[in-house]
């Protein structure tokens, strides 16, 4: 039981994922400007661990998509890895904002009772 405040594991991970995604593609700009062979090995390192931690997010949303389908799955994937904003990806798919939200998280948050 979390306690007030408290975040599920699921939800830090998937947090985590976005921030990931996000650093990624930045790391992928940065590779393409860098000149210096050192600075480009270390930017090919970050690649490389930033594209391991997302193998396994990758993982939990094939998970998601066995257990709530591909609306979920979709919601998942659109917001917390493509980073786009939720009033976006609701309009887009025809849901309303707010059961969007709960859709997404009541998946990430049944990846916790596994």
């Amino acid at each position: 039981m979390l306690r007030q405040g408290e975040i599920s594991q699921s939800l830090h991970d998937f947090r985590g994922y976005q921030v990931t995604a996000r650093s990624l593609e930045r790391l992928k700009c940065q590779l393409k400007t860098t000149k210096p062979q050192v600075g480009k090995e270390r930017i090919g390192w970050c690649i490389d661990r930033c594209e391991e931690i997302l193998d396994r997010a990758w993982d939990d949303v094939a998970e998601i998509e066995c257990q709530r389908g591909d609306t979920a799955c979709q919601l998942v994937v659109r917001h917390f890895l493509f980073d786009e904003d939720w009033h976006d990806v609701a309009a887009d798919m025809g849901i309303p904002y707010d059961k969007a939200k709960k859709i997404a998280y009541a998946a990430i948050k049944s990846l916790d009772s596994n």
